[in-house]
């Protein structure tokens, strides 16, 4: 990694950490150069905006979830390989971030859904793709023969999603220790149900 992008990269992570502490929305040019130890100015170098600051961050943090989650998926058959995956490795993410506050995007989406903005319309876009991926993993196993075909792929992305966000409370604000196997034990029992007629389980 060249010199500028080491240290775009190493602003960014302080960023993240501030960022997982105060919120995303408390995160300014200001903030950011006491954290590191720069002049405003030197951060303007790099920052257009307070706003651009929190987009970019975003867009950070989305590539490091991409290389660390999703393209590790990515590599295994397409099917139930893939999904279990995905979604141990969706789970660890959460569980080895190095950042005192905890999941950026799982506090962001709570502080800025009802504000309009650029900040809101990254959030909702960044969400969506991660839902449509989960989506299309789903409907390969069901493609694959891994799964029914009566399997709902968008149902099932929702659960994996509020699976995560559970995991995420019981983990870090509950601090129960149970939390890992709780929600793949939850896990497990999804795509239990996915093996069978969708709408008959549910009845």
């Amino acid at each position: 990694m060249k010199k500028g992008k080491q240290t775009k990269h190493n602003i960014l992570r302080e960023a993240y950490s501030l960022a997982s502490v105060i919120g995303l929305g408390g995160l300014t040019i200001g903030a950011l150069a006491e954290q590191v130890g720069m002049s405003k100015s030197g951060l303007y170098a790099h920052f257009e905006s307070k706003e651009d600051l929190q987009l970019q961050l975003l867009g950070w943090i989305d590539e490091c979830f991409i290389e660390d989650v999703l393209v590790p998926a990515l590599e295994q058959p397409r099917g139930l390989a893939r999904l279990k995956t995905f979604f141990t490795g969706w789970v660890n993410w959460h569980e080895s971030l190095k950042v005192p506050g905890g999941c950026v995007f799982l506090s962001a989406t709570t502080e800025f859904d009802d504000l309009e903005g650029p900040i809101r319309d990254s959030l909702a876009k960044s969400q969506q793709q991660l839902i449509d991926s989960v989506a299309r993993m789903v409907d390969a196993a069901v493609e694959e023969g891994e799964m029914h075909v009566s399997v709902d792929a968008l149902q099932l992305s929702y659960e994996m999603y509020s699976l995560i966000v559970g995991f995420n409370n019981f983990r870090r604000l509950l601090r129960d220790e149970s939390a890992h196997h709780r929600v793949m034990e939850a896990f497990e029992r999804l795509l239990a149900q996915s093996r069978t007629p969708y709408k008959e389980e549910r009845i």
